[in-house]
């Protein structure tokens, strides 16, 4: 029995996938996971979700300065 790396869909980061114990070949791969490699970003300053079957990366905006009334 194996296993294998898999993405999380929401981040991008890496999870693990198990291959079946009775089926060879089979791998159990965690609910909203993919098998499909998600691309280099910085998580620091982008975000990376998959979405409708593709990496979609964006960058995380500057937060805005709160104004008050005067």
């Amino acid at each position: 029995m194996g296993s294998k790396i898999v993405y999380l869909r929401k981040t991008g980061g890496e999870t693990v996938a198990y291959e079946s114990p009775l089926e060879e070949g089979v791998w159990h791969i965690p609910a909203k996971a993919t098998e499909i490699k998600p691309p280099s970003f910085n998580a620091e300053t982008h975000t990376c979700k998959f979405i409708d079957d593709d990496w979609v990366v964006a960058v995380i905006p500057e937060p805005e300065e709160p104004t008050y009334p005067k």
